[in-house]
């Protein structure tokens, strides 16, 4: 399953956006698999707000657990400015889980 977060837009800004994007993709998230993962594209995307990065993957890791989320998800065309939201917001949520402090 392919997401492309450049088709949501103005979500991608808010933490409200990423409560509406979670929920929107629960179903989708539910039904990945290792042999039916999910792509999470962000070609053309540009910036993403921590506060939405914070709730869509933060929060996501911290219900399904690191190494599920991983076996599950791949990310593909982000920029340094994205990833690093991401990864900062994925940190900060969840540093127990991933085995860090």
């Amino acid at each position: 399953m392919l997401i492309r977060f450049v088709e949501l837009n103005e979500l991608t800004t808010t933490r409200e956006g990423g409560r509406e994007a979670k929920r929107n993709f629960i179903p989708v998230i539910r039904a990945a698999s290792a042999s039916n993962p999910i792509i999470f594209d962000f070609a053309g995307v540009t910036s993403i707000s921590s506060s939405f990065a914070d709730e869509f993957f933060g929060k996501l890791i911290n219900d399904m657990g690191f190494t599920d989320f991983k076996a599950v998800t791949t990310f593909r065309n982000m920029n340094p400015f994205v990833s690093n939201v991401i990864r900062n917001s994925i940190f900060h949520r969840n540093s127990e889980l991933i085995g860090t402090t």
